[in-house]
């Protein structure tokens, strides 16, 4: 039974999940091996029942026993790869069978859309930000015009010049305060 399952192994059944686990771009990849860190399946070319490309940490998360993401080396010559490469890795232990399965690819690729994100976000906040700045801009001429102009009216009425109106249209405190202002001039008047 062992020999017919180990068999199955490269089978369409059993490579066909492994492949879509390791649709994560170029780098991705996933491997089932076994206790000592052999191939025992692999999306990459690697040879039956030889090293894996992280074999090392396969032993020592086999031994723990436990799910685990780490980032890795390269530790084999696989085309594309380089010895040595950092690839993250999540690593699984199957529970009816002495193997697990790692998923995983370049640290670059595997971070890229959380780079990606975090670059929209910045600009995003800073596009935001600019807006803000912009209606606070506005909004405080709109504001001040009202009371730039009392003042040149009131630096007027100071000066002596009592003939021309106040021609402030202005509701709320700025409107009292200017219709006040102009009383003042008719009185002064």
């Amino acid at each position: 039974g062992v020999v017919v399952s180990l068999g199955r192994l490269q089978s369409q059944a059993m490579m066909m999940p492994l492949k879509q686990a390791a649709a994560l771009g170029i780098t991705g990849h996933a491997t089932l091996v076994n206790q000592a860190g052999l191939t025992l399946a692999s999306t990459f070319p690697l040879p039956f029942m030889q090293p894996a490309e992280h074999a090392t940490f396969y032993r020592r998360a086999m031994a723990q026993g436990q799910p685990v993401v780490e980032t890795v080396p390269v530790e084999i010559a696989i085309p594309g790869e380089t010895i040595g490469e950092l690839h993250v890795m999540a690593f699984a232990p199957i529970q009816l069978a002495p193997w697990a399965v790692a998923v995983g690819g370049d640290v670059d690729e595997t971070y890229g859309g959380i780079r990606r994100l975090r670059l929209g976000l910045a600009l995003l906040s800073i596009v935001a930000l600019l807006g803000v700045w912009t209606v606070t801009l506005f909004g405080t001429r709109r504001l001040l015009r009202p009371v730039q102009d009392l003042t040149a009216a009131a630096q007027q009425i100071a000066a002596g010049e009592l003939q021309t109106p106040l021609g402030v249209a202005q509701t709320g405190e700025i409107g009292t305060m200017a219709t006040a202002l102009d009383h003042m001039r008719t009185q002064l008047l």
